[in-house]
């Protein structure tokens, strides 16, 4: 499976360390920052519940141009109010077949993903994960839970 993420943040981090972990082909999306680089550099490390870390080799891409196009699902974890600009940016990669996740806070997510790709499957969810950056290319999870869509 190959799985696009948009946003590198701590959900988008968590969600794409664990992904990878178990297997499922992961390329992140995010503007550049010192976090992505950090994750292109030397990879994601992840902290567990006992201050265990383990580093996990990410794509994270920054530039709408390295994406492949060829992704079984997008997974939208970027900001509520940055999900029409990466969008806008992303959308000429993804096929119209792809169905588009959105496990973003808050509402009208699906609605603005809808307006945006209407050829394309929209999925809503919730999750009951969480996490926190605690320095660039390194996030800690803080909360667990399942994931709902």
């Amino acid at each position: 499976m190959k799985l696009l993420i948009l946003g590198s943040g701590a959900m988008g981090s968590l969600f794409a360390g664990k992904l990878k972990q178990n297997g499922v082909d992961v390329t992140l999306f995010n503007r550049p920052n010192d976090h992505v680089k950090a994750i292109q550099k030397d990879g994601l490390r992840i902290i567990d519940r006992d201050g265990n870390g383990s580093t996990v080799a990410l794509t994270a891409a920054t530039n709408p141009a390295e994406l492949t196009g060829d992704y079984d699902i997008v997974l939208v974890l970027v900001k509520a109010f940055a999900t029409e600009s990466v969008l806008e940016k992303v959308l000429p990669a993804i096929h119209k077949n792809t169905p588009i996740m959105t496990l973003q806070n808050g509402i009208g997510n699906m609605e603005t993903i809808k307006a945006l790709a209407p050829a394309n499957d929209v999925l809503i969810g919730g999750t009951q994960a969480g996490a926190g950056i605690v320095e660039p290319g390194a996030v800690v999870q803080r909360a667990w839970g399942a994931t709902f869509i």
